[in-house]
């Protein structure tokens, strides 16, 4: 079950399931955009995508950030990506990392959208499974863009994470704190 949004300037989809084009492409765009990301595992990854409009993110017909769309005749311009992490197929908790926009797209909506998106395709995945999934999401992000998550419906969790992270997000968070001790924790249920 893929799930696409379609608005007059971007789409919105889940990328990629198991193709490794998508993930060349995304590791690409992370590349461009000086970030670095890696698929940790029991991953959803998400791109918003320009519609029918030529960017100036790439010009290269050939580059791994451009896809043409055969039933649309339209390119369409990698402009932001998400990943979701499940980190291992039990886990009732997932990391969202990797959400990046480009950089001559930002200021514009797109890493809410794409971010809301990704949650709702998530939650409806979820609503469809008679299996226990995905019941929270939890981003590590640097304080400066604790705005940016409050406004998308996160929680900003205070020092003690104790009961709110399971034991794999809560390891990932103790590991990433050594490098970067100053990291906010963010909190979005599914429920």
């Amino acid at each position: 079950m893929s799930l696409e949004l379609t608005t007059s300037t971007f789409t919105f989809r889940q990328l990629c399931n198991k193709e490794s084009v998508d993930k060349k492409a995304i590791k690409a765009f992370y590349k461009n955009e000086r970030y670095s990301a890696k698929f940790k595992g029991f991953d959803l990854a998400y791109g918003a995508f320009s519609v029918g409009v030529k960017s100036d993110i790439n010009d290269d017909k050939n580059c791994a950030l451009c896809q043409v769309d055969t039933t649309k005749q339209e390119e369409q311009n990698l402009l932001a990506t998400v990943i979701i992490s499940q980190l291992h197929q039990d886990n009732t908790q997932a990391l969202l990392h990797g959400l990046v926009t480009a950089a001559s797209a930002r200021g514009k909506g797109i890493a809410s959208r794409l971010l809301s998106f990704a949650i709702g395709d998530i939650k409806k995945r979820e609503s469809s499974q008679s299996t226990v999934g995905i019941d929270s999401i939890v981003c590590f992000s640097d304080p400066k863009l604790a705005d940016f998550y409050l406004s998308n419906q996160f929680t900003l969790v205070n020092a003690d994470t104790q009961g709110i992270l399971t034991p794999s997000i809560e390891a990932r968070l103790l590991a990433y704190k050594k490098h970067q001790p100053n990291l906010s924790v963010f909190y979005i249920s599914l429920r």
